[in-house]
């Protein structure tokens, strides 16, 4: 019995607001009905009295209320007796009560929601015509919608989320309050109309079906800068292409990562942390014809220019427009860039191993061929590892179908791993395989409370999501890096790491290597740009771009013998 009040206290305590709510409704009701009732039982005992009937007062009301609430107790209606008077009339008080309440509800989820939304849009409406240079984002990617809009609120922009999916529109505006929002279908001109598109500084569109995005950019095309999410299918990218659109795999930039994480680690973090900081200190720039020097500034000539595209097979010359990456430094006049915490990555058998031959793991794959690694990949999916022997045939890989967690090798002949099923207890349970090697590991990580525990035993996440919007939104911050990026990659060449075994000066080296050399990194300290008459020692690591197979004859050159 004790349980029984508590639950029934604690009940009523739960529901007491809307109780409160229902008894103000229940008295608004039945004041209404009563002045129902009293004026249209008034009018049928003035009648009653017309035609000779006799009938008092009360039966008449009594009549007309069991007709409104259709009880209906026979035509004559009122029998006999206060207790069953009482009855009826309490009766037919809860069920009408019930019937309009119930019709009430229904009339608020279909008529005073829609007008609500209709109130949003227009309130919508009036910001969008005073709004300049805001962004617009378009999308059912829940993962990237979200990090765009952390990315772009962070910068202190107005953001405007478009979408049909009610519920993913009301999560964002729980989750950021400075989040404008519209509950609308995106495909329709009048829609992107009332968005003003042409006073807007970015739209992102970031649907999972290409065709989305493809349709969306041509209703956008010409009327603002579009940035689009693909999902690694190449046979988009001309229509992508044809509407004016840059195309952006999140997928494959996550492999980038990836792979530039495990093969390349130092480089990754100079990039992630010099190239694309809050205030920029390093970058990439055009230099003019005769300005390779400039007071304060520091360069490293990269490749020249012709006919405004860059060359990277073209070594750089003063007397012509170049590409070099430049370094300054407001409150120091020193070349150290600070401290890297990255591995410095040893090479001993310039070989790894990829577990996973998704869309990340062929991209990681590919990378790795490309910056002429040797790569072993180990997938249960049959068909998808002849998808990728089609594709990268055999020289310098070896294929498993299998398991990562019980095909058996012998973890000392890798330099690294990359963990690239989409499960992250799959993720760590292969990674703690690893836990007490040399082995460097990559991890692809979904869920942000994994970060922690792989770190735990050694292993650096990389989230696919986060990486594809920071390439995004490095597309409007920073485009021409990623345009440098981008080129380097099309023609073979590659920002990498050395580790340096034998000891020598850096005028040797160069006679050995015809890249450049970026900086010197010695006791987790980098120092941009390297002179001629610097003394390399055994354990430095050197920031090096060149042609990826200048690149692998440095580094085996320096490769570390047990």
């Amino acid at each position: 019995m004790q349980k029984l009040m508590e639950y029934l206290r604690h009940l009523f305590w739960q529901e007491r607001a809307q109780l409160r709510e229902t008894a103000k409704v229940y008295v608004v009701i039945l004041v209404c009905l009563a002045s129902v009732v009293l004026i249209f039982g008034a009018v049928y005992y003035f009648l009653t009295r017309f035609y000779g009937v006799e009938k008092s007062l009360v039966e008449c009301f009594y009549f007309v209320w069991i007709t409104f609430s259709t009880i209906g107790y026979t035509d004559e209606g009122f029998t006999s007796g206060s207790l069953i008077r009482a009855f009826t009339i309490l009766v037919g008080a809860y069920l009408i009560t019930r019937y309009i309440v119930l019709s009430a509800h229904v009339y608020a989820r279909i008529v005073v929601e829609e007008v609500y939304k209709l109130r949003v849009v227009e309130q919508m409406k009036k910001q969008l015509k005073q709004a300049e240079g805001h962004f617009l984002i378009f999308g059912d990617d829940k993962e990237l919608v979200n990090k765009i809009i952390q990315g772009l609120l962070k910068r202190g922009v107005e953001v405007y989320f478009v979408s049909e999916d009610e519920g993913l529109v009301e999560e964002f505006s729980q989750m950021y309050k400075n989040l404008k929002y519209i509950k609308t279908k995106v495909f329709k001109e009048d829609t992107l109309d009332m968005l003003r598109p042409e006073d807007a500084s970015n739209a992102y569109l970031l649907y999972v079906e290409d065709e989305k995005n493809i349709l969306l950019a041509a209703l956008l095309k010409g009327r603002i800068q579009v940035i689009s999410r693909f999902s690694g299918d190449f046979a988009a990218v001309p229509r992508f292409e044809w509407v004016g659109v840059q195309p952006i795999s999140p997928h494959f930039s996550g492999g980038l990562k990836m792979v530039s994480t495990m093969i390349r680690p130092k480089v990754t973090e100079f990039l992630d942390k010099f190239v694309f900081p809050e205030r920029a200190l390093l970058e990439f720039r055009k230099v003019p014809a005769g300005e390779e020097q400039e007071a304060g500034i520091q360069r490293v000539p990269l490749c020249g220019i012709v006919n405004g595209k860059m060359d990277f097979n073209l070594p750089p010359n003063p007397e012509n427009e170049m590409l070099a990456i430049s370094f300054r430094d407001p409150l120091t006049a020193n070349r150290k860039l600070g401290k890297l915490s990255a591995a410095d990555l040893p090479v001993r058998t310039d070989k790894f191993l990829i577990l996973g031959a998704g869309l990340i793991g062929a991209t990681v794959l590919g990378e790795a061929r490309a910056t002429r690694r040797e790569v072993m990949i180990i997938e249960p999916n049959e068909k998808k590892i002849e998808a990728m022997r089609a594709i990268h045939g055999e020289m310098g890989i070896t294929y498993v179908v299998g398991d990562g967690t019980s095909v058996e090798y012998d973890v000392n002949q890798f330099d690294g791993v990359a963990i690239a099923t989409p499960v992250d207890e799959k993720n760590f349970t292969i990674g703690l395989d690893f836990a007490d090697t040399r082995v460097h590991r990559v991890v692809r990580a979904i869920d942000d409370d994994m970060d922690l525990h792989y770190r735990k035993i050694g292993a650096i996440p990389v989230f696919v999501g986060q990486v594809g919007s920071e390439r995004m939104l490095r597309e409007v911050t920073n485009k021409f890096a990623n345009e440098v990026l981008l080129r380097m990659l099309q023609q073979f060449w590659r920002m990498d790491q050395a580790f340096i075994t034998r000891p020598g000066s850096m005028a040797e080296l160069k006679e050995l290597y015809t890249g450049r050399i970026i900086a010197l990194c010695r006791d987790n300290t980098c120092y941009f740009g390297v002179e001629d008459n610097e003394s390399l020692q055994w354990g430095d690591t050197l920031l090096i771009c060149g042609h990826v197979d200048e690149n692998r004859k440095l580094r085996i050159y320096h490769r570390q013998e047990e």
